[in-house]
């Protein structure tokens, strides 16, 4: 029986919430600190064998502090204890991504400094629209990166991410992270929805938007 695709995830509220937490983490020299560890300690490297010289032990020093408070990663109730590591991925590599290429560098002071409010995420900013948009590339090069990651599996996108996103980010363009996270939460079980729905933001310009990097 084949599963049913689900609607295409507009519903953001649940990621946005999440990167506004991993924001206001971010505005600690430690809180920024603490997230960009799961980057160093490969978030998504559980599924291959990984002898790495820090191996997992860190990551527990991200998940405490994206957790302090009795805060909840937003994933669903009824997800079974043995996914939940899985379920949780995409948020985790959301806010190591961030901490390490989007938040700005902290100042040690006994306040931390107020979030600037970020322009609301739109449904169809994914990754298609980001290399469409990334004015530093050319055209082939944006294209090429899209088909490399359109090729993906799961484990190998989770691998290939830190590295696009730091070639997004070097040169100006912007990454929508509550729109990445759904779109990771959803590679896991339609990534054929995923692919076509980046390359439609790819090749289309959405109607009645206006589309710019700020």
């Amino acid at each position: 029986m084949t599963t049913p695709t689900p609607a295409n995830g507009s519903g953001l509220g649940r990621y946005t919430a999440f990167m506004n937490h991993v924001r206001r983490l971010c505005t600690t020299p430690e809180g920024r600190v603490d997230l960009r560890t799961g980057l160093l300690n490969g978030i998504g490297e559980h599924h291959a064998d990984t002898t790495s010289e820090h191996g997992h032990g860190d990551l527990w020093r991200m998940y405490m502090r994206i957790t302090t408070g009795n805060y909840t990663i937003p994933i669903p109730d009824q997800t079974p204890p043995a996914r939940r590591r899985t379920a949780e991925e995409p948020y985790l590599l959301a806010a190591t991504l961030y901490a390490t290429y989007d938040a700005p560098n902290p100042k040690r002071t006994d306040t931390p400094a107020p979030l600037k409010r970020e322009p609301d995420a739109q449904p169809w900013q994914n990754l298609g629209w980001t290399l469409r948009t990334a004015t530093a590339l050319r055209p082939d090069t944006a294209r090429g990166i899209l088909t490399s990651l359109c090729e993906c599996d799961y484990t190998d996108l989770l691998t290939e991410l830190p590295a696009t996103v730091s070639l997004l980010r070097s040169g100006g363009a912007t990454i929508r992270y509550p729109v990445l996270i759904r779109d990771v939460v959803r590679w896991q079980r339609w990534p054929d929805d995923v692919r076509i729905e980046w390359a439609r933001s790819y090749t289309t310009k959405q109607n009645g938007n206006k589309e710019n990097t700020k």
